[in-house]
């Protein structure tokens, strides 16, 4: 493939810069002119860093006064670039509104200088002696936006170099305009340890105390660190004193509170006086160191008008856990024994009544015959369970006519049967053989008789 020939007249900087900016001929017509196409033109503009005039811009008329466009031809100056992005430190949008250009323009100018450009939003690092620092932000109580603009950089990188330090910070909202550092700890000073401790505790925060005394928190912690006042007892009386203030005038008195206590027969009385809880007397108390050994904690109990004639007797010395048991026990069998006893006579008088049904009567006589036998082995006889011969015979000390029939093991009740008692408790039977335990509903020929 042929390369283009390139024309002698785009290889002149000076004479295109004279032809584009001051002649403000047309690309067309530098074109004609060298006899070559528009695009070696408009790469040669690009190669010399001509910058473009805006499209649409008249020919022969300026697109800029004398002044701007003298300005506009300073990007082409590096010195001029220095002084102006070095050393007077102007943002790339400051020279291009002194320029007049875009800022796209006078970032490539930079670049074509061979211009490092600094980073967006940040300085370069300020090299800060740490006393110097720590006296201005510490002692002179000047403001971060104060150094920030003696040492021409942002408020965020004063603020990284006060942590890198390790010098603490302000709390915001300190009021300016304070005393220096010595007029602060020499008023500090002529306060007794004593009283300073005490607004220390009345005050909110110390922010608050720092303020109502006229310095810096951090000139007044250092001090009240000197004075040994410590900074965890301080903040928990604050706490408590906080507590206080919502306890009666008679709780926060502790004369008061010790007379009355003294002259009251109870805690309760006290707190029926100040209009609180006992528990809150109690607390008030013990804030106040007072003892409550004497003190009921309850409310006193009725008071006799006469005494009884008859001495009370004196309490009996606790027994054994043993014998106790044992009484339990014996109790316990004379209550099964009797309750069997009143069974056996009541199944014995409805044997001898007459109209006591045939399917009872085998329950009932079973309970009659082996009065001390338990109920686990007369249901061994009917071949049930203890709760089944149990119900059984509940039904048949009813004597209610409508009872459903027992099963055919009871009907055939015979007297060897009865003789032959078993020891053990029989085997659980099936649902299906254990007796039914429902009772039938009577007819209506049974309700009317």
């Amino acid at each position: 493939m042929r390369k283009p020939k390139t024309s002698t007249g785009l290889a002149d900087r000076a004479w295109l810069a004279r032809r584009y900016v001051r002649d403000l001929a047309s690309i067309r017509d530098i074109a004609g002119e060298l006899g070559c196409s528009t695009h070696l033109v408009t790469q040669a503009l690009i190669r010399h860093s001509i910058p473009r005039r805006p499209v649409g811009s008249p020919k022969g008329v300026p697109s800029r006064d004398a002044d701007q466009q003298a300005a506009y031809q300073r990007l082409q100056d590096r010195d001029f670039l220095l002084r102006r992005y070095v050393e007077d430190r102007m943002t790339i949008e400051q020279i291009a509104d002194l320029v007049g250009c875009g800022v796209a323009t006078v970032r490539k100018a930079l670049g074509d200088h061979e211009i490092p450009v600094r980073w967006v939003g940040r300085r370069d690092p300020v090299q800060v002696d740490q006393g110097w620092l720590r006296r201005r932000y510490v002692t002179d109580l000047a403001s971060i936006r104060d150094i920030a603009g003696e040492l021409g950089c942002s408020m965020n990188l004063v603020l990284e170099m006060l942590i890198g330090y390790g010098i603490p910070r302000r709390p915001v909202g300190t009021p300016k305009g304070l005393p220096a550092r010595d007029a602060q700890v020499a008023r500090l000073r002529k306060i007794p340890v004593r009283k300073l401790h005490q607004i220390l505790v009345e005050a909110d925060t110390e922010s608050d105390a720092a303020t109502a005394l006229g310095v810096s928190h951090t000139v007044l912690m250092e001090i009240a660190a000197d004075a040994g006042i410590d900074r965890e007892t301080v903040t928990r009386e604050r706490t408590a004193r906080r507590r206080t203030v919502a306890w009666p005038a008679l709780l926060r008195d502790r004369d008061r509170l010790a007379e009355a206590l003294d002259a009251s027969p109870s805690v309760s009385a006290v707190a029926r006086r100040a209009g609180c809880s006992p528990q809150l007397v109690r607390s008030a108390a013990a804030h106040h160191k007072i003892p409550l050994a004497g003190l009921s904690r309850t409310r006193p109990g009725p008071r006799w008008t006469e005494r009884p004639s008859a001495a009370q007797p004196a309490p009996a010395a606790a027994e054994p856990l043993e014998a106790t048991t044992q009484q339990l026990n014996e109790a316990n069998a004379t209550r099964v024994r009797t309750a069997a006893a009143r069974t056996v006579d009541a199944a014995r008088a409805m044997l001898a009544d007459s109209d006591c049904l045939v399917q009872h009567r085998a329950v009932l006589q079973a309970r009659v015959d082996h009065p001390q036998a338990s109920l686990a082995e007369l249901g061994a006889i009917f071949g049930t369970t203890k709760d089944a011969y149990a119900a059984m015979l509940r039904r048949a000390l009813a004597s209610r006519p409508c009872a459903p029939p027992l099963p055919a093991a009871a009907t055939s009740y015979r007297e060897d049967t009865v003789s032959q008692l078993p020891t053990t408790q029989a085997v659980r039977p099936s649902p299906l053989t254990r007796p039914s335990t429902h009772r039938c509903r009577p007819s209506p020929a049974t309700a009317a008789s």
